[in-house]
C-alpha cells in the first residue's frame, strides 16, 4: 500500500496577553469595541462587561479582551509573521484606549497538522507511537498515545502536544471555526506554544521581538518534529 504525507501545515495561531497584577484595565468594554470595530456597539446590543469578544467567521479571526488578558486567534492563516504583525497592530490599538501597562506574560499559540493518506486511525495511532515514544529514552515508559512535553528555552518555555488525529477531533476540541480539511481526515497534530516573560510592560516593539522569537522557535520545532513524522510514514 502507498503511503503519503505532505509537510506540516500551520492552521492555528493565538497571541495571548496575560496583564500585570497593577494592570486591571477597567476601561468600558464600549471604549475597546469601537476603537477595533469603529462601529459604536454590535447589533445585538451594547459589550457585555468585562469585556469584548469579536468574532469573525469570514476571515476565520477570534479578539478576546478581558481586564485581565487579551488574545487574537487566527486559523487557516498558513504565513504565522502576517499574522503576528496584525496581532500587534490590535493589540497597540486596544492600548490607546485601554493603557495596558505591565504584563505578568506574553504568550504564542500554534497549531500544525501533517496530513496522512493510506493508514486507518489505530494504526496510525501505532505508527507515531513508534516513530515518537517508543524509542525515545524521555518517552519511552509514555501509556497514552500521545506526548505532552514541557522544554525550557532561553527566553521562555515551551509546551509541546502531538498525537494522531482525526478530523472530527480536531473540529471538537482544537478550533474555533470549522475545518474541513481538503479532503483529508487524519492528522498527525502538533501543538506548540511559548510562554515568556520577559517583556514586563507593554511596548508595541519589545511584544512584536518577543513573538517574533517565539514564532521562529515553534516553527523551527514544527519543522524539526515533521522530518521525524516524514520520515517514518
Amino acid at each position: 500500500m502507498l503511503y503519503k504525507c505532505v509537510s506540516m501545515d500551520l492552521i492555528t495561531f493565538r497571541t495571548r496577553i496575560e496583564f500585570g497584577k497593577q494592570s486591571v484595565l477597567k476601561t468600558p468594554a464600549g471604549s475597546v469595541f469601537r476603537v477595533l470595530t469603529g462601529e459604536e456597539s454590535p447589533e445585538d446590543g451594547r459589550p457585555e462587561e468585562p469585556g469584548v469578544r469579536l468574532n469573525d467567521e469570514k476571515n476565520k479571526m477570534l479578539i478576546l479582551w478581558e481586564y485581565e488578558f487579551c488574545s487574537v486567534l487566527f486559523e487557516d492563516r498558513k504565513e504565522g509573521r502576517d499574522c503576528l504583525k496584525r496581532a500587534v497592530d490590535i493589540l497597540t490599538k486596544i492600548n490607546k484606549v485601554a493603557g495596558i501597562g505591565d504584563l505578568a506574560s506574553v504568550e504564542l499559540a500554534t497549531h500544525w497538522i501533517l496530513p496522512v493518506k493510506g493508514y486507518e486511525f489505530k494504526e496510525l495511532e501505532l505508527k507515531y507511537r513508534e516513530a515518537f515514544l517508543k524509542n525515545n529514552e524521555l518517552l519511552g515508559n509514555c501509556i497514552d498515545s500521545s506526548a505532552v512535553l514541557t522544554l525550557a528555552c532561553d527566553s521562555g518555555i515551551m509546551y509541546h502536544q502531538s498525537g494522531a488525529m482525526s478530523i472530527e477531533q480536531l473540529n471538537k476540541d482544537f478550533r474555533i471555526f470549522h475545518f474541513d480539511g481538503k479532503g483529508n481526515k487524519l492528522f498527525i497534530f502538533l501543538m506548540a506554544r511559548m510562554v515568556s516573560e520577559s517583556v514586563v510592560q507593554f511596548s508595541a516593539s519589545q511584544v512584536e521581538e518577543s513573538l517574533d522569537w517565539s514564532f521562529g522557535q515553534l516553527e523551527k520545532h514544527a519543522s524539526d518534529f515533521s522530518r521525524i513524522m516524514e520520515a517514518t510514514l
